[in-house]
């Protein structure tokens, strides 16, 4: 067996994180890949908003730093996610053809800006990629929305792993790019996996970018609530309920 272990396709930063991530499932076999340039690079960041208008704005902003004739890939779990965009462009600031998820960004025209999910995604390249959906929930990224029951007959006991197929598809939108990927991240209820990325992979790339406690129970993000009309009496809930019920006091 002859192993392919160099690679030019994106950055070392890139390689370090996105394979330490997908390694969490020990069933994969093992391969340490690395790129041959030891030139120090910055190629992950996270962009932050507890709402939408939020990271919208934060998209927008990252945008216009861009280089004008850059090629961008915004990357969906559900094409849904696309909404991100067209539902909070309040002024207009982008062309959006939802059929063929072409976007014109009219600050620069010369920029090439596809949507598309991670799925649809595969075997592509792009200079920069924004991953839309780095949220919880039902249609976040890990999806909660359950498989088919046939699809877990079918899988070996070792495809087992909680989330181990929507891991898989996370590293794919992860290597898409070629300079730097952008993880849009839902302040409010951001995805399990930017809770793993920030404690145990890749910290650096959240300055800024605060994360809501974690629900240990769940994994998913916990948040401040008040008993009835009395701040005094606060308490952290799962923002899995009812699915997870799980509360702690607030310190």
């Amino acid at each position: 067996m002859f192993q392919i272990t160099t690679t030019r396709r994106f950055r070392q930063s890139l390689i370090d994180a996105s394979g330490a991530f997908v390694m969490q499932d020990k069933s994969l076999y093992a391969k340490q890949l690395r790129n041959p340039s030891d030139k120090k690079d910055y190629s992950l960041k996270a962009l932050g908003g507890a709402t939408q208008e939020e990271r919208f704005d934060a998209i927008v902003e990252q945008l216009r730093k861009l280089p004008k004739a850059a090629s961008v890939l915004m990357l969906g779990r559900y094409r849904s996610d696309l909404n991100l965009l067209s539902r909070n462009d309040r002024d207009g600031l982008f062309q959006i053809d939802e059929h063929t998820g072409g976007i014109v960004f009219p600050e620069k025209p010369d920029m090439d800006i596809k949507f598309m999910t991670a799925h649809a995604s595969k075997g592509l390249q792009r200079d920069f990629v924004f991953l839309l959906c780095c949220s919880g929930g039902l249609k976040g990224f890990p999806s909660a929305i359950p498989e088919e029951p046939l699809l877990g007959l079918l899988l070996p006991e070792v495809e087992r792993m909680p989330h181990a197929e929507e891991r898989r598809l996370f590293y794919v939108a992860m290597t898409r790019c070629k300079k730097k990927l952008f993880f849009v991240v839902d302040q409010s209820r951001p995805s399990r996996f930017m809770y793993e990325l920030h404690d145990r992979i890749c910290p650096n790339i959240f300055r800024g970018v605060k994360l809501p406690p974690q629900c240990p129970n769940c994994g998913e993000a916990l948040r401040l609530r008040h008993t009835g009309s009395d701040p005094s009496r606060a308490f952290y809930g799962c923002t899995g309920f009812p699915n997870c019920r799980y509360t702690r006091p607030c310190k």
